[in-house]
């Protein structure tokens, strides 16, 4: 739950909070209810068509097609249909407990809250802690290369090479987005500035249970479609071979410390990020992560980027089914096609 609330009525809050954990009457008539609340904002029924789409890939970015195929996303949308009266009392029932909760305050705090809560929230009864599943490991095994259909008609294409983060052993995620900025920048000034193949590539990050991917991505015309891949091929290969300059790494490195200090974050985002944080929370204190940043070296970057680069990668193009061209040309054979049979069936008539 993320509530902005003054501090006076910090109290006043966390008592209809306590109210709705312990006291909401659960029956079907009510869940029968939300279910259809969810359904009608689109959240737990989706249409003939949509699950079609999702069937021809239609309907997912291509870093998630491919999640898919290794088995690390599910191939389908989640319905809110199989969910029985049985499964929210148990979430009432086992979740919320004082042993299952963290409470984060971003801003001014009440002086008497600490007192409140322990009247309060610590007189919940405790439960065992619950088993999570571990995440489903994946496959692995993907088509290296695949053409996605975006799309009916048009001139546009856009690749994505992709490739799994191997696990590091520290500094995982501060790492990791070092070398998405370098890689970021090394796309811009090779696909636009020294090509104009590209207006906007990038790379992007994104994780999967515990696996994530980074994906080198770059929008082009249709019949760029093969120069542009050779040449993200080709910088691939000198990044492996040369590594990263380094004044280049250190400006990217600074700009990364410097954006912790002027990315100034409403309560509701910081209070996010706080959540997110919790394994850095150590002896009361947040791990400050313009610090973490700071302490990767270049090696470690160009190490942990030589190691992501050495693996083949995932090959993903989006297109349109027929470029403006092809239709005509398609066109122009159905056209021929009806003219032709019109000739035949005329022939046909006078023999006749």
């Amino acid at each position: 739950f993320v509530i902005e609330a003054p501090a006076r009525n910090q109290r006043k809050v966390l008592d209809l909070l306590l109210e709705i954990m312990t006291r909401t009457e659960l029956s079907q008539a009510r869940l029968d209810g939300v279910k259809r609340v969810v359904e009608r904002e689109d959240g737990g029924h989706f249409s003939h068509l949509q699950r079609l789409l999702d069937r021809r890939d239609s309907g997912r970015s291509a870093i998630s097609q491919l999640a898919v195929e290794m088995g690390l996303k599910c191939a389908e949308r989640p319905e809110v249909g199989g969910i029985k009266l049985e499964h929210i009392e148990d979430v009432f029932a086992n979740w919320y407990a004082p042993n299952n909760m963290t409470l984060i305050v971003v801003g001014d705090l009440d002086k008497l809250l600490p007192a409140y809560l322990e009247r309060t929230y610590g007189k919940l009864a405790p439960t065992d802690p619950i088993d999570h599943p571990p995440l489903a490991p994946g496959s692995g095994s993907a088509q290296a290369r695949q053409e996605l259909q975006r799309g009916g008609l048009g001139e546009s294409a856009k690749l994505h090479l992709i490739y799994p983060e191997p696990q590091l052993d520290d500094q995982h995620d501060e790492t990791w987005d070092l070398v998405k900025a370098y890689l970021d920048w090394a796309l811009y000034t090779e696909l636009r500035l020294k090509r104009s193949l590209s207006y906007g590539p990038s790379a992007e990050r994104e994780v999967f249970g515990d696996v994530g991917f980074l994906s080198l991505n770059a929008d082009v015309e249709r019949n760029d479609t093969d120069e542009a891949e050779r040449d993200i091929r080709a910088l691939v290969e000198r990044l492996q071979k040369d590594g990263m300059q380094p004044a280049t790494f250190a400006r990217l490195q600074q700009l990364a410390i410097d954006r912790q200090s002027w990315a100034t974050q409403g309560n509701s985002a910081l209070a996010d990020y706080y959540w997110s944080a919790l394994n850095d929370y150590e002896k009361g204190r947040f791990e400050d992560p313009a610090k973490r940043i700071k302490a990767v070296k270049l090696e470690t970057a160009n190490q942990a980027m030589r190691q992501l680069l050495a693996q083949p990668g995932y090959m993903r193009i989006e297109k349109p089914l027929f470029s403006y061209d092809g239709l005509y040309w398609l066109a122009g054979g159905v056209l021929g096609l009806i003219v032709l049979l019109a000739v035949w069936r005329w022939r046909a008539r006078g023999k006749a």
